[in-house]
């Protein structure tokens, strides 16, 4: 005979799932979010910012807090889908990744060019994207420093995502493991 206090234990339900991911999601956002710049500068292969509040850091910054908000933004089945799949590419088929990027740079000439000197973004190749070398003359040189500017957070956004990926899918599997047993 069963008491008023005894009741069924429900079996796993697809909503017991959707919080499963929703929370392994966040444990992955939540290593983006603790990286400062030094760690982003390293993810992005490019120099180390003078400083954790410098143009080159907040542009690093910026671009890791892009990728959070893209990250939590996504419906939990897509970001399931993309990160379960190994298949982070599949979330830049509507661009999110490229305008990421893009808005990376300063649109001010003075800050464009401290997070150029700042992340020595003079050391990327700037022909990777189209530009024809020995084709930019001195009215484009702003241009240039973007674009080597927009390769360095282009670089560190795949990076930043596949890491998320990487952190979302181990602690799933962790799970299944500890479930298992």
């Amino acid at each position: 005979m069963k008491t008023s206090f005894e009741a069924p234990i429900p079996a796993p339900d697809e909503r017991g799932k959707q919080m499963d991911k929703n929370v392994y999601r966040a444990i992955a956002v939540s290593t983006l979010k603790e990286k400062n710049a030094y760690h982003l500068s390293s993810d992005a292969g490019c120099a180390t910012p003078d400083t954790l509040t410098s143009e080159g850091a907040r542009l690093l910054t910026g671009v890791r807090d892009s990728v959070v908000e893209l990250i939590e933004g996504l419906d939990i089945d897509d970001w399931h889908e993309a990160a379960d799949g190994h298949d982070i590419g599949s979330l830049d088929d509507r661009g999110a990744v490229s305008e990421i990027a893009d808005g990376a740079p300063s649109i001010y000439t003075h800050t464009l060019w401290g997070q150029f000197v700042d992340l020595a973004a003079y050391n990327e190749d700037p022909t990777e994207l189209g530009v024809e070398a020995g084709g930019i003359d001195a009215d484009d040189l702003s241009r240039a420093a973007a674009m080597c500017l927009y390769i360095i957070a282009d670089r560190l956004a795949r990076s930043l995502l596949e890491e998320a990926a990487e952190t979302y899918v181990d602690a799933l599997v962790d799970i299944e493991e500890f479930e298992d047993a």
